[in-house]
C-alpha cells in the first residue's frame, strides 16, 4: 500500500523532528529568559519571594 508507506514515513519524519524542536524551543527561552532577567531584575526577584 503505497499511501500507507508514505504516511509512514511522513510520521517518522515528524516524530524524528520532535526532540530537536523541543531542544530548539528550550534553548530560545533560555535566551529570552536571560534578557528579561537583564532588562527588569525587579520582575525576577517578585517571582523568586514567592516560591
Amino acid at each position: 500500500n503505497e499511501k500507507g508507506e508514505i504516511v509512514r514515513d511522513e510520521l517518522e519524519s515528524i516524530v524524528v523532528d520532535i526532540p530537536e524542536k523541543v531542544e530548539q524551543t528550550l534553548t530560545e527561552w533560555k535566551v529570552l529568559e536571560a534578557e528579561i532577567k537583564e532588562e527588569y531584575p525587579e520582575l525576577i526577584l517578585q517571582s523568586d519571594t514567592e516560591e
